[in-house]
């Protein structure tokens, strides 16, 4: 037992040493076959590959050349040989034959006969050794003529009388044909030389300046992906930025419309809060001007008084025109929607605004003869406001001797047009670009002070939007401006009191139930 462990131990150690060895080599070569073998596959190895291909391919071509035709010229030249030697054999065997046929039983002995018979015979060309023999091989008559060895022989029977008395034997050398061989080895050689040194020289160059061109080719393509991928990291990073900016200015956009919407609450809130000291100023100083409460004593104190109730009057109305402004802006505008007749509502303004006209030595004319029945959906103040804004601001900028003329009628695409057109100091372009700017004021220099603080136009501009129309201007300096106003025309209003004022929904119904609701404009059904 202690005899044969070490033994067994030894044995095991033995198989595991050459085995652990084993493996690591075998690890080893596959790695490296696997290295060999994973070469990229590029054109440039391609057509290595079809070079080691194309030279293993001629080298073939020429070693068949080179040894086939040799081969084949020198078997066929063997054969032609032996046909040939053969033939003499027969022929000559047959003219023994006829000259034994005749002499008898005695022709062995006259060898000279025989001997004339053979020498009659050519020999076509090539030199033979022809050889009388008898039934057992014994040499009868030898030849007379002696060729080099090696030869190549062809036996032929003798007959007489149909049994064979001997045979003759013919013999032709070898060594022409060997010799032809040899001028046909060379000639071999030479064609296969020129088959190797053709395919190698000119395909074989013609591959390596394909590959020459294909490398260059593989460089300025490697090229232009190197700068495709520089230029795909600056798009790249141009994108980053470009996002960065986009986020930023996102991020500035919001702050502005919170800021917007932050100065609109806070304009609503003043005003709101301003309205009512206003107020209280306002009908204060009215009770003092008309001295309700009995005699203030002194004229001036109601001159004082009057003139406070009209600074509160035109503070209270800008603050109003702040308070719709940002209403406007705030998207918190309603408006009391009902029909109105356009003519009634332009006279009643052209009535407001008439003193102001003549005061300044202004014409002020309203040609309601185009469309007298104009008739719109909107609010009664706010399209009041509209029209007293317009009108006041041509009256304004019209000098003395000058006219404001208002027109109404309609366009094709059923809406009310409404134009007013002054003989004013009109505006330049620039001030067309920023008329409708708040707090902008259009056709003002130092020379000429005007009132207001430029919130007219923007506000009617605002007005005409909520109530679906447009306002438009066209003016030159010196030239005067005319204003167009567009409305929708609300058709069939006649079931409807002028006067009354109604909500949307409800005028809508009225219309319904008049059968009157196909002929409303879409665009009047929208309340802000």
């Amino acid at each position: 037992m202690m005899a044969t462990q070490p033994s067994d131990a030894k044995r095991a150690m033995t198989n595991e040493v050459p085995t652990a060895v084993r493996t690591e080599f075998g690890a080893k070569s596959s790695d490296t076959a696997a290295a060999y073998g994973r070469l990229e596959a590029t054109p440039a190895t391609d057509i290595a590959l079809v070079r080691r291909a194309l030279r293993r391919l001629t080298i073939a071509v020429t070693a068949t050349v080179l040894f086939s035709i040799p081969a084949l010229f020198t078997l066929a030249g063997i054969r032609a040989l032996h046909e040939h030697v053969g033939l003499e054999a027969a022929v000559t065997a047959e003219r023994v034959s006829n000259q034994a046929q005749g002499a008898g039983s005695e022709w062995a002995s006259d060898t000279g006969a025989i001997r004339e018979v053979i020498a009659s015979i050519p020999s076509m060309g090539i030199q033979i050794e022809r050889t009388l023999l008898g039934p057992k091989g014994k040499v009868l008559l030898p030849s007379t003529t002696r060729v080099d060895r090696p030869v190549l022989t062809a036996r032929a029977p003798i007959l007489i009388n149909g049994r064979r008395v001997a045979e003759l034997a013919t013999s032709a050398s070898l060594w022409p044909t060997f010799f032809e061989t040899a001028l046909v080895t060379m000639f071999s050689a030479l064609i296969a030389a020129g088959l190797y040194l053709g395919i190698d020289r000119v395909v074989l160059r013609a591959l390596r300046h394909a590959l020459d061109h294909l490398q260059t080719a593989v460089r300025e393509r490697d090229s232009a992906l190197q700068e495709t991928s520089d230029a795909l990291a600056l798009l790249a990073r141009q994108n980053t930025r470009l996002k960065a900016a986009s986020e930023e200015l996102s991020r500035t956009r919001d702050a502005a419309l919170t800021a917007d919407r932050s100065k609109s609450m806070f304009l609503a809130a003043m005003s709101h809060e301003l309205r009512t000291p206003l107020n209280a100023i306002i009908g204060f100083s009215e009770i003092m001007a008309r001295q309700l409460y009995g005699p203030i004593g002194h004229a001036k104190y109601r001159d004082y008084a009057n003139d406070i109730r009209s600074s509160g009057d035109h503070l209270l109305a800008l603050i109003d025109d702040v308070l719709d402004l940002s209403r406007v802006e705030a998207g918190k505008l309603v408006l009391r929607r009902e029909p109105l007749d356009v003519v009634e509502q332009i006279e009643s303004c052209c009535r407001l605004v008439q003193g102001r006209a003549t005061d300044s030595g202004i014409d002020l004319r309203f040609a309601p003869a185009a469309n007298p029945s104009a008739t719109i959906l909107g609010d009664r103040v706010r399209f009041r406001q509209i029209l007293l804004n317009v009108l006041t601001n041509a009256v304004k900028f019209t000098d003395a001797g000058g006219s404001v003329q208002v027109d109404i009628g309609d366009d094709t695409a059923g809406t009310v047009v409404i134009r007013v057109a002054d003989t004013g100091i009109g505006m330049s372009d620039d001030d067309l670009e920023r008329v409708f700017r708040p707090f902008e004021q259009a056709g003002v220099s130092g020379a000429r002070a005007v009132e207001g603080v430029g919130l007219g136009l923007a506000l009617s501009r605002a007005l005409v939007r909520e109530h679906d129309g447009t306002l438009n201007i066209a003016s030159a300096p010196g030239r005067g401006t005319t204003v167009t106003l567009s409305f929708p025309t609300l058709l069939e209003p006649t079931s409807v009191s002028r006067r009354e004022q109604m909500s949307l929904q409800e005028v809508l119904r009225t219309d319904d139930a008049t059968s009157a609701a196909s002929s409303v404009p879409s665009s009047s059904t929208q309340e802000s």
